[in-house]
């Protein structure tokens, strides 16, 4: 390659790296601001999961909580009479009911923070943070289904869900490398919450095949119907003229 040839590879390359520079360049800075923009969301989203979880903890508890835990006080009391062979005790007196008012107002601002926290939530990208968060936000929703499950009144889910989803945003935000370990009781709550969803999808399916064979069977029977007619002759569902 002689002198003039080096120059024109030179040339070239130098024009090159002219053109790819700067679209190198701005491909970079555009990954840096992306980066930063997701890192400014997560952190709001951070602050504001934090926010909502603390206010979730200081919620009172669910005005009908009462009747619950005398139930089971009063299951622990049959229990106990049956296991030491003694008469089973006589019923303790319930707790009024709760107006209905106070119980819808609770409900709603109770609803207002899970939407919240929800909307907080979805800010997240890291995928381990995410399904620890949902599933803390699955605990809370499906109160009564764990309480006919495990027995677990709705303030004890709420703490359980609430202390566990803030440590894990606490832990992502700090930086650590994994999440805390997952509580007993939160373990309990998920598996207990799949399982019942497992039964409510087995349940609906044997009501979709109920509801088929009766369908199946009632479009037999018009048809032995419909066919009767014809052998007889009746056509009793033609208007006369």
């Amino acid at each position: 390659m002689d002198e003039s040839e080096v120059t024109l590879v030179a040339a070239v390359i130098a024009a090159v790296a002219a053109i790819v520079g700067p679209i190198v360049s701005i491909v970079n800075s555009r990954l840096v601001k992306r980066r930063e923009e997701l890192r400014t969301r997560e952190r709001t989203a951070a602050q504001g999961a934090l926010e909502v979880i603390a206010k979730l903890l200081l919620l009172e508890p669910d005005p009908r909580e009462g009747i619950e835990m005398a139930e089971i006080r009063e299951d622990v009391r049959r229990d106990q009479a049956r296991k030491r062979g003694l008469p089973l005790p006589k019923p303790l007196p319930k707790p009024a009911l709760p107006d209905k008012s106070q119980v819808k107002d609770w409900e709603r601002r109770r609803d207002d923070l899970l939407i919240a926290l929800d909307l907080h939530v979805s800010n997240f990208s890291n995928n381990d943070l995410r399904n620890r968060l949902d599933a803390a936000y699955e605990i809370l929703s499906y109160r009564f289904a764990l309480w006919w499950t495990i027995h677990a009144p709705e303030s004890v889910l709420r703490r359980v869900a609430c202390y566990h989803a803030r440590a894990c945003i606490r832990s992502f935000y700090r930086g650590d490398r994994t999440l805390p370990e997952t509580p007993d009781r939160f373990t309990q709550a998920v598996d207990a919450l799949n399982d019942w969803k497992a039964e409510q999808d087995v349940m609906a399916e044997f009501a979709k095949q109920e509801r088929l064979e009766r369908q199946m069977a009632e479009d037999q029977e018009f048809l032995r119907e419909l066919a009767a007619d014809e052998i007889t002759g009746d056509d009793s569902s033609t208007p006369s003229p």
